[in-house]
């Protein structure tokens, strides 16, 4: 049923998946009910019942049961009193009426009927100068909810967009030109750019685009390239500029300039010493602000007036150190970073900017593992330092969430942190990136989509924040979300790991479907276009394809050819893959090799994962290595062993609360069920596992999707089983999440 149609959650409220039906009874049409062939107007009717509960506070058809709402649905007239009650017009009673037929073809046809018959009453009542505050409200919410069907109708196979249009207060600070005659300067440069950048951004009342989504604009104004930055970005101004620095004195050039035809709404020049330059990125906000018509508190007025710092010298090493630090073009990158912090704060012990930026690195060594006692002194000592010295300080509340995050791993106190960090940099997309990150560790995962959501819409450039979308959507089994990210990255780098882009949405739009057509498709025109030989993780999904197609023949013939980095390269960045040897194990038992042989493969495969074992340093790499361990006993036909394995391995990852790895490693404990003759406690496990998030990847055996369960051979056990027969026969169950 429609997205929007949601009961209003109330004591004795059916969940929303009732047997073989999925949805939310209350709001479903009597055709889907009944299993046959859904539409808009399925949709519609959807629509319908969600504007007569809007209208009325109560439900058309209301029931405690699935039976009982059908039958009210189809045996007795719609209570329209309840509508008259509450005084609806006339003619959006007539046309609720339309919406709910219980035949499909006496509802509006499409959205655009349904449409245009709102905006029909709409301009009617309009002429006729009556108020009807609530109906009229509801009529445009429910227009606005058919004009999005309408959409969604229209773009099944979208041209990617990058961002939505340009919101009128929305704004990207443009790397700003060097014209110093040193080009040693262009770390001053960029560091008054994201100071400008910075300081726009804390302004509440405006939408401005991070620094990762801007730097690759360096030069765009002279390249004709404002209206498209206006575009991709969604914004409606960009901030244009340049730096020249001679000695102590420093001049800047700024331009204000509207995307959407290239106009200069406002520009200005400014000559000051190094001294005063510190000051000029406060005084830029308040402009820009005042030029966009953006509301500034007094609150941001006093943030937006106050000097990082008095010292020029230690400005120069902080924008050097922030350089380093977002760069990471040297060795050692954050020590380095540190290094030019802590330089800044002894020429400036009040320099609270600097020590929040020097906390934050420092937790990140700590979480690294790098010196990891004199990092946390350092990382706690810096943060609660910068806030006494800044409460007001976004980036120093930013640092506390860091210390609580990487170094205590005190999720809650560490979100609490952010909570605050996020009203002071309400621009900042390192502040829903670091949430999503939290979300992950308290299994919150439609909170980590909305959080990653924010992250793209203020930094839509930053692949890195479409990876984790990517990993998510997966994660959930949101398949077509999950295919769209993935085209956003295709749009978003055109020419960088475009195969292995391809491959990842083959292998996702394999799982929505269940045909394996899509694998075999995509890989005869990867292997058709390469022109400088098989790359490592090509070699490997051709063998992982033909496992699943069941050519023993030809994975034999495949695996010799497969290496360890193109199986490691083929589940980046998942995780650890099954090592060749693993695979070696499998293919011997799934072709029926000899007994001998067979062994000699599985106890191969046992000593290597023994080692692993004896070597992990995390207990997460020691529950991977014990999931595989024990799926190595299960086909040796030692079923105590396996299940004990299989159970510890769940019991390592039960103490970490993260459930996406736990539910893998679930699942690992389903198929040793599976292979030990367990099938009750395997299809059990199955049927919940089938419901929640879990780390998918591209090649692990025992993912539990349903197409997994269809075309993996490692789940032969189950095939004859009614249960698990019924399992496949059914559509994938909706992951709860």
């Amino acid at each position: 049923d429609f997205g929007l149609a949601k009961a209003i959650a109330a004591a004795g409220q059916m969940e929303l998946t009732h047997g073989g039906f999925v949805g939310t009874p209350a709001f479903a049409s009597p055709e889907q009910f009944a299993g046959g062939a859904i539409d808009a107007r399925s949709d519609i009717y959807a629509l319908g019942v969600t504007l007569w509960f809007i209208l009325s506070g109560r439900l058309p058809s209301a029931g405690t049961s699935i039976e009982e709402i059908r039958k009210r649905q189809t045996h007795r007239t719609l209570p329209l009193e309840q509508l008259k009650l509450r005084t609806v017009p006339q003619p959006v009673i007539d046309l609720l009426r339309s919406c709910l037929a219980i035949d499909p073809a006496d509802r509006p046809s499409s959205a655009q009927e349904l449409v245009r018959a709102l905006e029909s009453y709409r301009d009617h009542s309009a002429r006729r100068g009556r108020r009807r505050t609530i109906a009229l409200a509801a009529v445009v919410a429910l227009g606005a909810a058919a004009a999005l069907l309408i959409w969604a109708s229209r773009t099944e196979d979208p041209t990617v967009s990058l961002a939505p249009a340009p919101a009128e207060k929305a704004i990207a600070v443009l790397p700003f030109e060097n014209l110093s005659k040193e080009k040693d300067d262009a770390f001053f440069v960029d560091g008054i750019q994201d100071d400008v950048l910075t300081s726009v951004g804390k302004i509440k009342d405006l939408k401005v685009i991070a620094r990762n989504s801007v730097m690759n604009y360096r030069g765009a104004r002279q390249r004709g390239k404002i209206r498209e930055i206006g575009q991709t970005l969604g914004v409606s101004h960009v901030l244009d500029g340049s730096v020249r620095r001679a000695a102590d004195r420093v001049v800047v050039n700024v331009t204000l300039l509207d995307t959407r035809d290239e106009r200069q709404v406002w520009s200005e020049r400014y000559e000051r010493t190094l001294t005063d330059t510190i000051s000029l990125q406060g005084e830029l906000a308040v402009e820009i602000a005042r030029a966009l018509q953006a509301t500034l508190t007094p609150a941001e007025q006093t943030i937006a007036a106050a000097k990082p710092t008095e010292s020029p010298e230690a400005y120069l090493l902080f924008l050097r150190g922030r350089e380093t630090e977002i760069l990471r073009n040297v060795p050692d990158a954050l020590e380095s970073a540190i290094k030019l912090y802590q330089e800044a704060i002894d020429l400036d012990p009040a320099f609270a900017l600097a020590r929040a930026r020097l906390s934050i690195c420092a937790s990140q060594q700590f979480y690294e593992g790098v010196g990891q006692p004199e990092w946390k002194t350092k990382a706690r000592a810096e943060a609660e330092e910068a806030l006494r010295l800044r409460p007001d300080l976004g980036e120093a509340r930013l640092a506390m969430t860091y210390y609580h995050l990487m170094v205590e791993r005190d999720h809650d106190r560490a979100l609490a942190e952010l909570s605050g960090a996020a009203e002071l940099l309400p621009n900042s997309a390192e502040v829903p990136l670091t949430a999503a990150f939290i979300y992950k560790r308290q299994n919150r995962y439609r909170d980590r989509l909305a959080a990653l959501q924010r992250a793209e819409a203020l930094d839509p450039r930053n692949t890195r924040v479409l990876a984790f979308l990517i990993l998510t959507y997966r994660w959930v089994r949101d398949w077509p979300e999950a295919t769209r990210a993935l085209d956003r990255a295709n749009v978003l780098q055109p020419d960088v790991r475009t195969d292995r882009r391809r491959w990842a949405r083959a292998n996702v739009e394999f799982r929505r479907t269940g045909d394996l057509a899509v694998l075999r498709k995509t890989l005869a025109e990867l292997s058709n276009e390469s022109t400088t030989g098989t790359p490592e993780w090509l070699k490997a999904a051709r063998y992982e394809t033909a496992m699943l197609e069941r050519d023993y023949a030809a994975a034999a013939r495949l695996l010799p050819e497969v290496t360890p980095q193109g199986l490691e390269e083929l589940t980046l960045p998942t995780g650890r893959a099954h090592s060749k040897a693993f695979h070696q194990a499998l293919l011997a038992v799934a072709t029926g090799a000899d007994g001998a042989a067979r062994k000699q493969a599985l106890e191969v495969a046992q000593t290597e994962l023994e080692a692993n074992l004896s070597s992990a340093s995390t207990p997460m790499a020691d529950s991977k290595a014990l999931a595989e361990l024990a799926l190595i006993h299960a086909f040796l036909g030692r079923k105590e062993e396996a299940v004990r394995e299989a159970e510890r391995s769940v019991a390592l990852q039960g103490g970490l609360t993260w459930s996406i790895e736990k539910n893998a490693c679930s699942a690992s404990l389903a198929l040793v069920y599976a292979q030990t003759g367990e099938a009750e406690k395997a299809l059990e496990l199955i049927e919940h596992l089938l419901t929640v998030p879990v780390e998918l990847g591209d090649s692990k055996v025992y993912h539990l999707t349903l197409t997994d369960l269809k075309w993996r051979w490692v789940w032969d056990p189950l095939r004859s089983h009614p249960r698990f027969q019924k399992i496949l026969a059914a559509p994938e169950p909706k992951t709860i999440y």
